[in-house]
């Protein structure tokens, strides 16, 4: 499995660009695709329902 997401901080200072983001590791091509594929769907959904909660 591929190590945690890398949250990153977005600089700017209006409402939705506030919230911490998650960015998944960079696919190297040494682990499982799908697993990658999967965490960088999490993230998506994460960082999505984030965005339209800071709304």
């Amino acid at each position: 499995m591929l190590p945690a997401h890398n949250a990153v901080m977005p600089s700017g200072n209006n409402s939705i660009t506030r919230h911490m983001k998650l960015k998944p590791q960079n696919y190297s091509g040494d682990d499982d695709l799908q697993d990658f594929l999967t965490q960088f769907d999490l993230t998506s959904d994460i960082n999505r329902q984030c965005k339209v909660t800071a709304l």
